[in-house]
C-alpha cells in the first residue's frame, strides 16, 4: 500500500441533522414563549381580582363608615370636640387608580 494514495471517503449530507437542531431550538423558544404569556395572564387575572376584592373592601366600609355617621347624628356624642373622625380618605377612591 502506497500512502500517497487517498482512499475516498464516502460525503453524506447533514442537511437533515440541522434541520431537526433549528425545528428543537424553534419548539423550544415556542414553549418558552407560551410560558411566558400564561403568567402574564395569570398575574394580570390575579391582579384584576384583587383590585376588585379591595374595592368592595372600600365600599363595604364606606358604607358603616356612613351608616356610623348617621347613627352619631342621631344621637350626638356628650363631648363632641374631643371627637376626630378616622376617615383620611376621600370617598371617591373608586375613579383613582390603585398604587
Amino acid at each position: 500500500m502506497y500512502f500517497s494514495q487517498v482512499i475516498p471517503t464516502p460525503t453524506y449530507k447533514k442537511n437533515g441533522f440541522i434541520l431537526m437542531e433549528v425545528l428543537v431550538a424553534m419548539s423550544l423558544v415556542a414553549i418558552t414563549w407560551i410560558g411566558l404569556g400564561n403568567a402574564y395572564q395569570t398575574l394580570v387575572l390575579r391582579l384584576g381580582l384583587e383590585q376588585n376584592k379591595r374595592l368592595q373592601i372600600y365600599r363595604e366600609l364606606d358604607q358603616h363608615e356612613l351608616h356610623q355617621s348617621a347613627l352619631q347624628q342621631s344621637h350626638p356624642p356628650i363631648n363632641e370636640s374631643a371627637r376626630v373622625s378616622r376617615r383620611n380618605r376621600d370617598l371617591n377612591h373608586i375613579t383613582r387608580p390603585i398604587n
